[in-house]
This record gives structure tokens, C-alpha cells and sequence, in this order.
């Protein structure tokens, strides 16, 4: 992501989606295992939500917003993240990916 020089950055997360064929859970794992945290935030589409049960809605609609909640991971990102932090991150991600 970019930020305007004069500002600062409110980000908290880093989110990437994963190859469909990818287990998520496994790389999770593998990450753990470097002490890279990893989060799924949302791992229910709104849709499919109590808050919406009953309610008319075309789930094919929704096919997207359910591919993305089976296939994005979080990273850690925020203003303390050293750049060392940042390579130890994506460092330990390629290696769990190869």
C-alpha cells in the first residue's frame, strides 16, 4: 500500500488471497512454527451471518465474497514493524510456499 508522504498509516493487517488449491490451514501451521501470526477475520460471508437468516438474498451472488472468505489470509502490518520485521515476514512466507 501507499500513503501520502504527510500522512500516517492506520493499517493493522496485510491480507493476500491464496491460490485455490492451497491449504490454508497447513501454512498457517508452517508460519506458526516462525512466529509469523497469521489471522482469518472473516472466515463467514456476511451473507451467511444470523443476522441475515430469513432474509431474500441470491447466494450465486455472493459466490465471490465466498471464494475470498475461503481463501484470504492476514498478515501482521502496522507502524512498529521494522523493514527486518517485514523481510522475516515475507521470507517465511515464501519458504512455506515453496
Amino acid at each position: 500500500p501507499q500513503k501520502p508522504e504527510c500522512y500516517q498509516s492506520s493499517w493493522a493487517q496485510y491480507t493476500i488471497q491464496l491460490p485455490a488449491d492451497l491449504d490454508r490451514d497447513a501454512l498457517q501451521l508452517k508460519l506458526r512454527e516462525k512466529d509469523i501470526p497469521t489471522m482469518v477475520y472473516y472466515p463467514k460471508p456476511m451473507h451467511e451471518q444470523g443476522a441475515f437468516e430469513g432474509h431474500c438474498y441470491a447466494t450465486d451472488a455472493c459466490a465471490g465474497t465466498s471464494k475470498l472468505c475461503d481463501s484470504v489470509l492476514s498478515f501482521p502490518l502496522g507502524p512498529y514493524m521494522t523493514e527486518d520485521d517485514v523481510v522475516q515476514v515475507c521470507d517465511a512466507l515464501r519458504i512455506a510456499l515453496s
